[in-house]
C-alpha cells in the first residue's frame, strides 16, 4: 500500500491534490492509496494520524485520451484568466494535468500556455524522463515570435540542458528580441534587463547586452502596452542619454486626472542621467497650472537653481494640488514675498500648514516662533494631533533653532507621536501600577483631519488598531520615567 505524506489544511474544504506529486512513477496495475498527515499541535514527539485507504487503478494513457487532455488543458490555460476561486482552480488542475503528462505535445502545450501557471508547467519541464528532447524543444522555441521567455524560462532550460549535456545561451534570447511580437517581447526585454543590470553589477558586459539595448530603444515606442517599470529597469541599468527621449514622452504624456506616479518614476530616472535636465523640467513643471509633482520631486531643485519669480509661485498657490504649491514656496519663494505669504497663510481656515510654515522657519524664524507658541507648551496636556507633521514634512524644507525648539518642547507632552513608518505610533506612557514599565503602542489614522473618530475594516477604539510589539522595528523606546 502507497503512504500519501504531507500536510493538509483544508478549512472545511476537500482540496484537490494530484497523487503524482507524492507519490513515484508506477507501472500499470491496482494500488492503495492513503494520506499521513501529522498533527498541528505541539508535543514532544510528532504525532500523524492515517486517512483510510482507496484502491486505484493505473492503466495506459491511450493516444486519444493523451491527445483530448493536452488539448482541453491548453485551452484552459490560454483562455481570459477568471479571478474567481473556480477558474483558478481550473486553470490549475489543467497546469498540473499537462506537467505530468511527460510527452512531447504536453511539453508543446506548456511553452505555449506561458507564462500562465508557469511554476507548474516549468516544473514538469524540468522534471521530464526525456531532457534532450525537451531541452532541444525549449532552445528552438525561445525565438519563436510569440514564446513568453521569462527568468524560470531561462533557468529550468539551464536545468534541463545540463542534464542533457547542452549548453544554455543568453546570447540566443537577446538575438530573437527583434522578432518577438506583443507580449512575448515584453516578457524578454523584462528578462534580459534583470539580467544585464546583474551582469554590469558583476562587472561583465557581453556584446549581446549593447544588442539588447540597441532593440529596445528601437522598439519600446511600438509596444501597444507601455510599461513604465520596464523603461525604468534599462533607463536605470543602462543610465544612458539615449533614454532622454523616450523618459521625456511619458513625462509629456501625462494628462490631469490621471496617475502621477509614472511621469515621477521617469523624473527620477532622468535626474540620474542628466541632473540639469530634470531641474529644468521640474521648474518648467511649476509653473504650469496643473502638474504630476508631487512635493518629493521638489528636493531634487535646489533653491538656486530654481530661477522662478515670487509673482509665478504666489499665483499658482492656491490652484491644483495646494501640498505641491505650497512646498514651491516655501523652498523658493525670497523674503521679498513674505507679507503676501503671511496673509495667505492666516486666510487660510486650518491651523495645521507645517509646508508653508517652512517658509517662514527659513527667512522669517521670528514669525516661526509665534505660529508654533499659539498652542500651550504644556508638558501634561496632549499633543495637539497635527504637530507630528511638523517633524515629517518641515525639516525637510528648513531647519532652524525655532524649528528645534519647538521639536524638543513636542517631546515633553505625556502623550508623544514617534513616527518610526506608516502608520504613526503613540507612545504611551504605562501604568505606574504595572510591572510591565515599557509603554503601549498604539498606530494612528496618519492623514488630515487628525481625528480619532475615524472607523473602518480592522480599526477599533475610535479607527486606532492595535500594533503587537513584534510588528514594530527593534529600537524600543522607555515611557516616562519621572517619580
Amino acid at each position: 500500500m502507497g503512504v500519501v505524506s504531507g500536510l493538509f489544511a483544508a478549512f472545511g474544504e476537500r482540496p484537490e491534490e494530484a497523487l503524482n506529486q507524492y507519490v513515484p512513477a508506477l507501472k500499470p496495475g491496482r494500488y492503495r492509496v492513503a494520506v499521513l498527515a501529522r498533527k498541528m499541535a505541539r508535543s514532544a514527539a510528532p504525532e500523524y494520524v492515517i486517512s483510510n485507504d482507496v484502491e486505484i487503478e493505473i492503466v495506459p494513457a491511450t493516444e486519444e485520451w493523451a491527445a483530448a487532455t493536452v488539448a482541453s488543458s491548453g485551452q484552459s490555460l490560454r483562455g481570459p484568466e477568471l479571478n474567481t476561486t473556480h477558474g483558478y482552480e481550473q486553470r490549475r488542475l489543467a497546469a498540473e494535468r499537462l506537467r505530468y503528462l511527460d510527452r512531447p505535445e504536453a511539453w508543446r502545450a506548456s511553452l505555449a500556455a506561458l507564462p500562465a501557471e508557469e511554476r507548474d508547467l516549468l516544473d514538469g519541464l524540468a522534471d521530464s524522463r526525456e531532457p534532450g528532447r525537451v531541452c532541444e524543444l525549449m532552445r528552438s522555441s525561445m525565438a519563436a515570435p510569440a514564446q513568453a521567455v521569462t527568468r524560470g524560462y531561462l533557468d529550468t532550460m539551464d536545468q534541463v540542458c545540463a542534464r542533457a549535456k547542452g549548453p544554455p545561451s543568453w546570447e540566443e534570447l537577446a538575438a530573437s528580441l527583434a522578432e518577438k511580437q506583443g507580449l512575448a517581447k515584453i516578457v524578454a526585454f523584462e528578462t534580459l534587463g534583470e539580467q544585464v543590470g546583474q551582469m554590469r553589477a558583476n562587472g561583465a558586459q557581453p556584446k549581446w547586452v549593447e544588442e539588447v539595448k540597441r532593440e529596445f530603444l528601437a522598439s519600446y515606442a511600438s509596444i501597444t502596452e507601455p510599461r513604465p517599470q520596464l523603461l525604468s529597469l534599462y533607463a536605470n541599468t543602462f543610465r544612458s542619454p539615449e533614454f532622454i527621449p523616450l523618459l521625456e514622452t511619458v513625462m509629456d504624456r501625462w494628462k490631469p486626472g490621471s496617475y502621477s506616479e509614472a511621469p515621477r518614476e521617469a523624473l527620477r530616472d532622468l535626474y540620474r542621467i542628466d541632473r540639469g535636465r530634470a531641474r529644468a523640467r521640474i521648474a518648467a513643471e511649476i509653473k504650469k497650472d496643473k502638474t504630476w509633482l508631487g512635493v518629493h520631486e521638489l528636493e531634487m531643485l535646489p533653491a538656486g537653481e530654481a530661477g522662478i519669480p515670487d509673482g509665478e509661485l504666489l499665483r499658482l498657490l492656491n490652484t491644483w494640488d495646494w501640498h505641491v504649491r505650497d512646498g514651491a514656496v516655501a523652498r523658493y519663494a525670497s523674503s521679498a514675498a513674505l507679507g503676501r505669504v503671511k496673509a495667505i497663510f492666516e486666510a487660510r481656515p486650518v491651523d495645521c500648514q507645517p509646508v508653508l510654515v517652512a517658509h517662514f522657519v527659513r527667512v522669517d524664524p521670528d514669525y516661526a516662533d509665534r505660529v508654533f507658541h499659539r498652542t500651550p507648551w504644556d508638558m501634561q496636556a496632549t499633543a495637539p494631533l497635527g504637530t507630528v507633521q511638523y517633524f515629517e514634512q518641515t525639516p525637510a524644507i528648513a531647519m532652524g533653532p525655532v524649528l528645534e525648539r519647538y521639536m524638543a518642547a513636542y517631546l515633553m507632552h505625556r502623550d508623544v507621536w514617534v513616527k518610526t513608518a506608516p502608520p504613526i505610533v503613540r507612545l504611551q506612557r504605562t501604568d505606574r501600577i504595572r510591572r510591565d514599565k515599557w509603554p503601549r503602542y498604539v498606530p494612528c489614522v496618519n492623514h488630515a483631519p487628525w481625528s480619532r473618530d475615524k472607523t473602518g475594516p480592522g480599526h477599533r477604539r475610535g479607527g486606532v488598531p492595535v500594533v503587537r510589539d513584534r510588528d514594530l522595528p527593534a529600537t524600543r523606546h522607555r515611557g516616562d520615567r519621572r517619580t
